[in-house]
């Protein structure tokens, strides 16, 4: 059975303010739920429906609540629930990125599906930071989990002022996608650094502009006014990585 309190408090998770006061997150859904546990996740609350019991039987009983459908819809973010919900504890991560790693930064991404999207190819290509604007959606959020479709467990995650982050780390060339750049089939990508991304109406803030290595446009052949987020970083980053 799924007690008033349980319901209070997984709705209180879908509200930013209450994930960082408790530091847990909602993830939804088989996949998520056991992509997040084989990488060392463990459920703090575990509800399921008895169609996906068999699923998670080597969980702790204590942290396990067999729920009916409509128990479960009153807890849900999702217009169809996927019979199970996990609550999370959010990990904390250093907040140093190390030298020579790849990063994806982005820059006030605001739709919950494409900072999901951005995590996913990230991990795809093997980048394992993921730097973000204080004024990104929160990756936490959980849209942004289900989009993430588990790569949320793979990957570091940080939140930082970028202009401050980027003036401290001087170092670290800066690959941005710009509308006028360099042709991304011409652009030398031999030296890790941040691939950065910006918000998917504006671009990248002008006052980032000045910390930007290196341009990089991909080019168009038809009449499409831009590209979405996701897809510009997915382009950008198969360039980066597969080519070197």
């Amino acid at each position: 059975m799924l007690s008033k309190s349980d319901i209070k408090r997984v709705n209180a998770l879908k509200i930013k303010k209450y994930r960082s006061i408790e530091g847990q997150f909602i993830a939804e859904g088989p996949k998520i739920l056991q992509e997040l546990i084989r990488s060392g996740f463990s459920p703090d609350l575990l509800l399921t429906t008895a169609a996906f019991q068999h699923t998670f039987s080597n969980i702790a009983e204590k942290h396990t609540r067999i729920v009916s459908d409509d128990e479960l819809a009153k807890v849900s973010s999702l217009v169809q629930p996927q019979g199970c919900l996990g609550i999370f504890n959010i990990p904390q991560h250093q907040p140093e990125i190390p030298e020579g790693a790849w990063v994806l930064a982005t820059d006030n991404i605001q739709d919950p599906g494409n900072l999901g999207t951005l995590i996913r190819i990230a991990d795809w290509f093997g980048i394992r930071h993921i730097l973000c604007s204080d004024d990104t959606v929160d990756v936490y959020n959980p849209k942004v989990v289900q989009a993430t479709m588990g790569s949320i467990a793979h990957l570091s995650i940080h939140y930082a002022d970028l202009k401050s982050w980027l003036e401290n780390h001087p170092q670290k060339p800066v690959y941005a996608g710009l509308l006028e750049g360099t042709d991304i089939r011409e652009v030398d990508f031999s030296q890790a650094g941040i691939l950065l991304i910006g918000n998917e109406g504006k671009g990248v803030r002008d006052e980032l502009l000045p910390y930007i290595s290196q341009a990089v446009t991909i080019p168009r052949l038809g009449q499409a006014e831009s590209l979405n987020a996701g897809v510009a970083a997915g382009i950008i980053a198969s360039f980066a990585l597969l080519s070197r």
